[in-house]
């Protein structure tokens, strides 16, 4: 009879409930609960850590520099080719008392294009009627604004390139000269 003495297979007290201690399990849990948080993140800087040193692995320079990062993603600009035998010609403007302008227009196209080159000088009298046109129809006040003048970079060589052209394509337009005179 030992044995069932030590196993207490009878249910004697089976009313009665577990006697709890006042409150001595809340700080356990508090404190298991603050570890639990403090190893996330713990955790996570870490992995931020590692993260960020493998992927400035190859960077000898920790701070953020941003001249070097344009240095990157700018090229060195593109060298043109320039048409330079429309030669200078003279219109009026299109004001009442019409100004007389002067202009040697140089045409820029991709270095050693002979295809551009070529197309340029077979439609080299289309090209002059559309630029003569083109000075016609503008004011002198207009062409005498320094402001202006990319503006009419970029119409010229959008004309020139839609209207004119074919198989190729200027990439730039400068002025060698222009000059506006008005009648006085």
């Amino acid at each position: 009879m030992a044995d069932d003495e030590e196993l207490n297979l009878d249910d004697n007290g089976a009313g009665e409930a577990p006697v709890k201690k006042g409150g001595s399990g809340f700080l356990p849990n508090l404190l298991k609960w603050v570890a639990i948080g403090l190893a996330a993140i713990i955790l996570i800087v870490v992995v931020c850590v590692i993260t960020i040193k493998i992927v400035n692995k190859g960077s000898t320079n920790d701070s953020f520099n941003p001249s070097s990062v344009t240095e990157e993603y700018t090229g060195t600009r593109e060298i043109y080719d320039w048409y330079k035998s429309l030669g200078m010609f003279q219109v009026f403007t299109v004001d009442d008392v019409p100004a007389t302008v002067r202009v040697d227009v140089y045409l820029g196209y991709k270095k050693d294009d002979k295809e551009c080159s070529a197309e340029i000088t077979n439609r080299m009298v289309e090209i002059k009627q559309f630029l003569r046109l083109y000075f016609r129809s503008k004011m002198a006040d207009e062409l005498e604004n320094p402001a202006n003048e990319e503006k009419f970079i970029v119409e010229i060589k959008n004309g020139i390139n839609d209207k004119v052209l074919s198989g190729s394509k200027i990439r730039a337009v400068s002025f060698n000269q222009l000059d506006v005179v008005k009648q006085k």
